[in-house]
């Protein structure tokens, strides 16, 4: 029973803003392919998210010997840049945006700092309280958020919105997109910080042996039940892909299928369903990140502090708006995932390789991934913020060149190709180095 608190409450945690708001605008942009769609997006959202957890849960959690792989520097610069993705510069105040986008759609008049600041004052007070958090998320919080969105899904599927439109788009195109998308919900980032909860909550309740075995355990629970939401959304946006032709943002599209299917009875699911989904995904992390901060610091800064300061800046963030939200977070996560999923992989066989081989597949990743951050950076800054960005818009748009010429990089992946190339190199040299 405790593993299903635990697996329900992992569902939770990662079933946020992202979550709801990115599937349904895929299978409406896709429409025919929304299952290749869907998977590919479980795929990046899901599949590398349990991966990473596992990857963790061999380091017990411990976010300091999972990154050092990296070496210190790098290992240090990886683990503050994902917390700000996953905390105060993006995941945090996501999630409180997009509550208030979609309660604003159904009809309530809310002022962003009052909603903000009142959302995240109960953040904090259920935050303090770190022993209770998983299983008043486990018991309590999942299964009101799961019959929200069964509802939805039940008549969906027997009252279908619309026709599904016939894709023209490559396949190719959908696959890296899709992946794509799967980056922006941060969940596998955001391992670095739940995986901490986890592990607390097993031990907690005895399991002091077999840590990996019941982190497993616990996150097959929350996969299946991922995927199986993930899916089902992709679908009922597939559905609206002939009724609506124009652009749509991705919460007011939640807000037309939620309408159309159940009325204003459908919006007040869908916003109770965005509630609950944002605020355990808040809850789970401002937990998390606080404890990681204060442990980065050695406890020079107390968990409440940073508790509070993480809080705070949420905040002030949220106002943005989630589309801007979004949009100022793939530079980021452009230049870290890469990056992550590299300790995620190496943190499984580091024994089996030479430490020049980890080192050289590090720098070749951050170099193209910084390249490729840089040149999102501006574009983005520049957009959000209508800035003429002058000369550093034509040093993006050199580097963009000099990135087109690898190969992937239409897809998302620049960094892949030059990694598999270093990787075997490197290998080789290696195995020369110690034959001679």
């Amino acid at each position: 029973m405790d593993i299903f608190v635990i697996g329900f409450a992992l569902f939770a945690m990662f079933f946020g803003a992202g979550n709801l708001i990115f599937p349904p605008t895929l299978g409406h942009d896709y429409g025919s392919m929304w299952l290749v769609s869907g998977l590919c997006f479980s795929f990046m959202a899901v599949g590398l998210t349990i991966v990473s957890l596992i990857s963790l849960a061999k380091k017990g959690g411990d976010m300091v010997k999972f990154a050092s792989i990296a070496g210190k520097s790098l290992g240090n610069i990886i683990i503050l840049v994902v917390l700000s993705c996953i905390g105060p510069l993006n995941a945090m105040p996501r999630t409180s945006a997009t509550t208030m986008e979609i309660l604003k759609a159904i009809g309530f008049k809310i002022n962003p700092l009052i909603f903000s600041t009142i959302f995240f004052g109960f953040v904090v007070f259920f935050a303090l309280r770190e022993n209770s958090v998983v299983d008043m998320i486990g018991k309590f919080m999942t299964p009101i958020l799961l019959l929200s969105l069964a509802s939805l899904f039940f008549v969906g599927l027997i009252r279908p919105i619309g026709p599904i439109a016939q894709s023209q788009i490559k396949i190719s195109q959908v696959v890296g997109k899709s992946m794509i998308e799967g980056y922006n919900t941060m969940d596998s980032l955001a391992t670095l910080a739940f995986t901490i909860v986890i592990i607390k909550s097993l031990r907690a309740k005895g399991y002091k042996e077999n840590l990996i075995k019941k982190t497993i355990q616990a996150s097959l629970i929350a996969i299946v039940f991922l995927t199986l939401v993930y899916i089902g959304l992709a679908y009922l946006g597939a559905s609206t892909s002939t009724v609506i032709k124009e652009k749509i943002s991705r919460v007011d599209l939640l807000i037309f299928i939620a309408d159309n299917l159940l009325g204003f009875a459908g919006k007040l699911i869908i916003g109770l369903s965005m509630m609950m989904a944002c605020f355990t995904t808040a809850t789970g992390l401002a937990t998390s990140i606080a404890e990681m901060f204060s442990t980065f610091t050695n406890k020079k800064i107390s968990y409440k502090t940073s508790l509070i300061f993480c809080s705070i800046l949420s905040v002030i963030i949220s106002v943005f708006g989630v589309e801007n939200i979004v949009k100022l977070a793939v530079p980021l996560l452009v230049f870290i995932y890469p990056l992550f999923i590299l300790l995620v992989v190496f943190n499984f066989f580091d024994k089996a390789l030479d430490p020049l081989v980890i080192k050289a597949s590090f720098i070749i990743v951050a170099i193209i991934s910084l390249l490729n951050g840089i040149t999102n950076m501006v574009n983005t800054v520049g957009q959000v913020f209508h800035i003429n960005m002058g000369i550093f818009q034509k040093l993006a748009a050199s580097i963009a060149i000099v990135l087109s010429k690898i190969p992937l990089d239409k897809l998302g992946f620049p960094w892949l190709v030059p990694f598999g190339l270093g990787f075997l190199f490197s290998l080789a040299y290696s195995k020369l180095i110690k034959k001679y």
